[in-house]
């Protein structure tokens, strides 16, 4: 078994009993399965005492049929462990399906010795990222655009998708451009590499035209495209795919 899949294995039985522990056995209940499975180790002459059956180094057979203050989540994950790791011990299997409530009632004093210490795990805690502009304050609003509907073309066709923008934020733009994502992705193409975008002041607004080729094949294809600077930049991570359409190529033949 890989280190890995070890470690899956661990923290399935964790959660299994801690969901099945807290939820349905109840709590006077819970020492005496404790209780029981100290039995089971106690009667089980195949395994000495000093034998690390769980998980955990400290969970020796000994220690485990001796102990008196328990974590019975950790207990009882890691008696299932050594269940998992003991294919071949079959008194072991014999003893764990003779565990009925006669076999329960008859614990009960045993368990009273026992002391259960749950540990609480804590609460993971929801991080939530807020992607922001590359430029603090910078940004702006679509204010239309043109075609409003999704393209449908004919095969090698140019065609101009236009947006009408707004800068409404507090920084100045000069030298942008629009590029195109996703060119890697999709067949039609952009006729050049960038599409510049005219210097605007806050509150300034501006007409962006982006030329495409259909070229030769069929398909629907999102376009996305990108506002950067001069450096390559990219200017708002925090409005992913604001400017893109689709395209639909069809050939009239």
């Amino acid at each position: 078994m890989s280190d890995t899949d070890q470690e899956e294995i661990i923290d399935t039985l964790n959660s299994a009993v801690r969901k099945v522990f807290l939820t349905v056995i109840s709590s006077e209940k819970q020492p005496i399965l404790i209780a029981a499975i100290q039995k089971i180790l106690e009667e089980d002459l195949s395994i000495d005492d000093s034998t690390q059956i769980g998980y955990l180094p400290s969970y020796t057979k000994g220690n485990m049929k001796n102990a008196t203050t328990v974590e019975p989540i950790e207990f009882i994950a890691n008696a299932l462990f050594s269940v998992c790791n003991q294919q071949n011990n079959q008194d072991g299997k014999v003893d764990i399906k003779n565990i009925n409530p006669s076999f329960l009632e008859k614990l009960k004093s045993s368990a009273q010795r026992i002391t259960l210490q749950i540990v609480q795990r804590p609460e993971a805690k929801i991080v939530k990222t807020v992607i922001q502009p590359a430029v603090a304050g910078d940004d702006y609003s679509i204010i239309y655009e043109d075609p409003k509907d999704d393209h449908s073309v004919g095969i090698y066709e140019k065609f101009t998708h236009k947006w009408r923008i707004k800068n409404t934020g507090t920084i100045p733009w000069k030298n942008r451009y629009l590029t195109l994502q996703n060119k890697g992705e999709i067949r039609v193409k952009a006729t050049q590499d960038q599409f510049d975008i005219p210097a605007l002041k806050p509150g300034d607004v501006a007409v962006v035209n982006v030329e495409m080729d259909s070229r030769y094949f069929e398909g629907t294809y999102t376009v996305i495209w990108e506002m950067k600077m001069s450096d390559g930049t990219l200017c708002f991570p925090n409005k992913e795919k604001e400017f893109s359409f689709d395209v639909t190529v069809k050939s009239d033949m």
